[in-house]
């Protein structure tokens, strides 16, 4: 009981241990969001030159 209510006070306080494989699983999770934002627009970009190009 004590590590789920020590859990809900981190939640609740918007703070996780850096220690906790939450923390990881988060950090891996926004790596890969940001990645996918990154090449998302990159591709974007690419899509407007090769319009721009043929027509």
């Amino acid at each position: 009981m004590d590590k789920a209510n020590q859990a809900l006070t981190f939640l609740a306080s918007g703070q996780i241990p850096q220690n906790s494989n939450s923390y990881t699983a988060l950090n891996n999770k926004k790596s890969e969001m940001t990645a996918f934002r990154n090449q998302s627009i990159i591709g974007l970009l690419v899509l407007v030159i090769v319009g721009l190009l043929v027509f």
